[in-house]
């Protein structure tokens, strides 16, 4: 080969060599070139996007704090709607409270006076003397028991055949009184052993209080002694009295006891009669009360 064409090809390659870098230059040229349009695009659309997605962001969050804020402007009306309500649930409760009228109370039906119910009285039978005292009654007297309200201290006895007990039929003061009953004769009654109690020679004040319930109007008793000496049996009168039906009659006097009797006694009793001089009035029943005997000297 020849110089010339030796340099004739070497001039091509090197030619060749010189525009492939050429090509290869614009190629790279080309190529950044795309690259950074590309990345300027991508930038630029990174950057929209950004901004896009900024804006939205602050769109959204505009967007979520109006919606909050409307949510919590919604919730506080909300709250405070119900809060109304229930101020106004409560307030119209508390007038339903007020306008309600309070309970009726049952009214308990009208007591009328109503007649106590008849007790029947059981049949009355001879039922023995109480065996309690009543209330107290004072009475000044050497006798014991003188108003007879203590029925288990009785010192009367039956002058004759009658019948003497404490009763609560009749009674001048207190309670009780003695009574007298089923006599037969004029000089039958109560009487009191009194030689333990009384002084010989001694003056005494005796009274009684006696009442009888009829037949008669009025009927005399006679307040006497009974005493024993070697003398005899004796009757002195303390005091004769008539006494009104029904009403409560003192019967009092005096009597000095004699030195020589050996016993004596006080009795009741009707004016003496003739068994058939005797009329249903010289037997009736009576009561005597309140016995009095005092010292006198």
């Amino acid at each position: 080969m020849t110089s010339q064409k030796r340099n004739i090809i070497l001039l091509a390659v090197v030619a060749v060599v010189v525009i492939a870098g050429i090509v290869l230059v614009l190629l790279l040229n080309n190529g950044n070139d795309n690259g950074n349009s590309v990345t300027t695009g991508i930038n630029v659309e990174d950057q929209g996007g950004s901004d896009s997605a900024n804006g939205a962001k602050d769109e959204g969050a505009k967007d979520e704090g109006a919606s909050n804020s409307s949510g919590n402007n919604a919730g506080n009306n909300n709250n405070q709607s119900s809060s109304n309500n229930n101020a106004k649930s409560d307030d119209v409760k508390e007038e339903e409270k007020k306008e309600e009228p309070a309970p009726a109370q049952q009214q308990e039906p009208e007591k009328k006076d109503e007649p106590a119910p008849a007790q029947q009285e059981p049949e009355k039978k001879d039922e023995p003397a109480p065996q309690a005292p009543a209330a107290s009654v004072q009475i000044d007297s050497l006798l014991p028991n003188p108003s007879f309200e203590d029925p288990s201290n009785l010192i009367w006895v039956s002058r004759g055949g009658p019948k003497v007990e404490i009763t609560s039929e009749e009674a001048h003061s207190g309670s009780y009184s003695l009574k007298t009953s089923g006599r037969t004769k004029t000089w039958e009654g109560p009487i009191v052993h009194v030689t333990d109690i009384l002084e010989k020679g001694k003056t005494y004040y005796v009274s009684i209080y006696l009442k009888y319930n009829g037949p008669s109007d009025a009927q005399t008793f006679n307040l006497q002694f009974e005493t024993d000496s070697a003398a005899g049996v004796q009757y002195p009168t303390v005091k004769s009295q008539e006494v009104k039906r029904g009403e409560w009659t003192l019967i009092e006097g005096e009597y000095t006891i004699p030195e020589d009797l050996t016993r004596y006694s006080i009795y009741v009793e009707v004016p003496w009669k003739a068994d058939d001089q005797i009329t249903e009035s010289d037997i009736v029943d009576f009561y005597i009360d309140d016995i009095v005997v005092k010292l006198v000297n």
